[in-house]
Order: structure tokens, then C-alpha cells, then sequence
């Protein structure tokens, strides 16, 4: 396909009965709960809500979920809550009921009336056929489940920033040609505008359009896949810094976030959330927050020139990158009325103790993906 506006998905009818508040049922699932995101999410919930609270993950058995669930807590710093109350489940998120029993999965469609997707093969070298092939008909899939009237549930599912790179003709046409503008990004284009219709055809939950995402803001720990990551080490490596201006959100901000929403009874909590935290991040505080002399100000062609990986720095960093990532990080933020933005934390003390926990830590990776 090669203009994603012609998505067959988003011709169809998304328009569901609407159930009663009182049938949406206490528990919450979350997939792919082992996730960066999902762990730092299935902790918020663990502390804060009463009820069942399901995961379903790959695994081998329910033991080796539960080692994957503390090992995923013990690699990213954090105290996870009482495990003892997480329902675990062993399936696929693509496969067929999830790959579980009827009766399972018959339990947990009984048991949940929200789910917190999160579950995604996410990397911006695969091109959009990827994430249309496997990754649409699942949300499809789930979509149908959480929109079943005899057990309703609300979907809560992450967007991203990156959807706003499509903004007009010219843009659509850059698909795959960076990036911004990868399978990835197209994906979660595609997926916003078919949630938006099934958000507006009675299927409750949320969208969450989440903007760079940072590691904790205590410890900085973050997968070496995630984006912001390649970005900073491409400026670190060459000892080039090229102008931008973004807003970022860490990855504990965004759990409490999430969580705040999700515990909303359904049909109170926001169907678009934006958590972002408030202040933008330049070139001058990232140069600010590294010993001196080790990168300075430069231009689009010197970071090129000095790059070892021009293929992959011109990929993910286009000529226009400056252009293109203030437009889009220039949206205000959105987050539940139940949520105290005033607990939130200050985005350049995270952005410094980030920056230094990743020079300390050089890239193990060659390919780069977004939450």
C-alpha cells in the first residue's frame, strides 16, 4: 500500500451498542505487562487498584511470567508492587483466543472491564506491511473483544507523537523515507484514526498520544531502542549537536498517568490523553548537562561527515529534523482531571540525570523503536 489514507480498515463501520456502566466488570488487563511501559504501569495498578488485576504474556509456564514480570522491575530500578495479586496468563496477543483454554479465556472476558494494550513488536526499520499484516488485524481483533455489550471493556492503547508527522500529501508520501515518517509512524497513524472512530462509535477507553519517551526520572534507565536513546547518542558519538526543541515524558510520569485514567469508571475517564511533561529540552541543555569540550554546537552536514553509521544518523535524523520535531512536540498537554500535574517531574532535572546514565552507557543496538 502506498498511500496509508486508503486503508481498507478505515472504510468499515465502527459503530457498537453501547453498554451500561454498571457491566463494565472491576478487573484490568494488561498486555504485554513485562514491556518497559507495561512494568512501570501493572506497578501503578498493583499499588493503587482493588480489583483483579490480569497480565497476559509470552511465556513458558505462570513461574517463568513471574521471574520475566521481576526481572523486567529489577533491570529498570524499580520496587515492583505485590506481584501476589497480578493474575498471570501465558499466551500471544496474535494468536487465536491468545492461545489460551476456553475456559480461561472465557474467565478473564468475564473478570476485566478494562484493558491497557501495550503488547507490540515495535521497530522503525520494518516497513508499514509489518505492522498491517500482524499488528492491525490484532487491534482489530481487540477492539471486538473490548466492544462485545455482554462483557464490555474499556480499551486503553498507546499512541504516539509520531502520528502527527502525517499532515498533508507531501507527507504521506515520505512514508518509510525516515524515522518520523517510518512503518512504524504510519502504523500509529493508521491506528489513531481507526480508534477515533471507535471511540466516537461507542467503544469506551483512551488513546494516549505520547511524545519521546525517557527513563525514569530518578534513574534514567531505558531501553536502548527507544528513540530519544539514538537520537542523544548520535549527537554524543560525533560530538555534534544539531538545533531542536522537544518535550519528552518519563517513563514513571507516564505509568501514574495511564493508571489515573484507567481507574476512572468507564465512560468518566479521557478518551485522549497527551502526557507530556511541561518545558521544552534544547541543544544548549543537553551541551550544559556533559563534561566540557566533549560535544558542541554544529550543522546537519558535520554531524553527517562525522558519523560512523551515515545510513542509520540520515535515517533517523533528516535534514528537516529540526522543523519536524518542534512542530509536532508543540501540542499542549492532556491528562485526567483526577491527575495532580503538579506531581509531575521537572522535566530537565529527568532530562539531565537521563542524558548522563546514557553517556555512561554505550548503545548495544543497531536499530532503533518508539513506545
Amino acid at each position: 500500500m502506498n498511500d496509508i489514507r486508503l486503508e481498507p480498515v478505515l472504510q468499515g463501520d465502527w459503530t457498537f451498542q453501547r453498554a451500561p456502566r454498571e457491566a463494565y466488570a472491576p478487573g484490568v488487563l494488561i498486555t504485554g505487562p513485562n514491556s518497559f511501559i507495561g512494568i512501570f504501569v501493572l506497578d501503578q495498578l498493583l499499588r493503587q487498584h482493588q480489583g483483579p488485576i490480569h497480565c497476559l504474556m509470552r511465556a513458558r509456564s505462570q513461574e517463568h511470567a513471574a521471574e520475566r514480570l521481576r526481572a523486567a522491575a529489577l533491570r529498570w530500578g524499580l520496587e515492583l508492587g505485590p506481584l501476589e495479586r497480578a493474575v498471570l496468563h501465558v499466551g500471544e496477543v496474535t494468536q487465536p483466543r491468545w492461545g489460551l483454554s476456553a475456559e480461561e479465556y472465557d474467565g478473564v472476558r468475564q473478570a476485566v472491564g478494562s484493558v491497557v494494550h501495550l503488547a507490540l513488536n515495535a521497530r522503525y526499520f520494518l516497513p508499514y506491511s509489518h505492522y498491517r499484516d500482524t499488528w492491525l488485524p490484532e487491534l482489530v481483533t481487540m477492539i471486538g473483544y473490548c466492544a462485545d455489550p455482554s462483557a464490555p471493556k474499556a480499551l486503553h492503547y498507546p499512541g504516539s507523537y509520531n502520528s502527527h508527522f502525517f499532515t498533508d500529501a507531501a507527507s504521506f508520501a515520505r512514508l518509510h523515507q525516515s524515522a518520523w515518517h517510518s512503518g512504524y509512524t504510519g502504523f500509529k497513524w493508521v491506528t489513531e484514526q481507526l480508534l477515533r472512530r471507535a471511540f466516537g462509535g461507542n467503544l469506551e477507553g483512551c488513546l494516549y498520544d505520547i511524545p519521546l519517551v525517557f527513563g525514569a526520572a530518578s534513574t534514567g534507565l531505558c531501553p536502548d531502542t527507544y528513540s530519544a536513546r539514538h537520537i542523544l547518542h548520535a549527537f554524543m558519538q560525533t560530538g555534534i549537536a544539531v538545533p531542536f526543541k522537544f518535550k519528552i515524558v518519563t517513563v514513571d510520569a507516564l505509568a501514574r498517568i495511564i493508571a489515573a485514567n484507567v481507574l476512572l469508571p468507564a465512560g468518566e475517564n479521557l478518551r485522549y490523553v497527551r502526557p507530556v511533561l511541561d518545558g521544552w529540552i534544547t541543544r544548549e541543555e543537553l551541551i550544559a548537562c556533559l563534561p566540557a569540550g566533549s560535544i558542541r554546537e554544529g550543522t546537519h552536514d558535520e554531524l553527517m561527515s562525522r558519523s560512523a553509521e551515515r545510513m542509520k544518523a540520515g535515517y533517523l535524523l533528516p535534514a528537516d529534523f529540526e522543523q519536524l520535531i518542534e512542530s509536532v512536540h508543540a501540542l499542549p498537554a492532556i491528562v485526567p482531571p483526577s491527575f495532580d500535574s503538579r506531581s509531575l517531574p521537572d522535566p530537565h532535572d529527568a532530562f539531565a540525570v537521563n542524558v548522563r546514565a546514557w553517556a555512561a552507557k554505550p548503545l548495544a543496538v543497531e536499530t532503533a523503536s518508539s513506545a
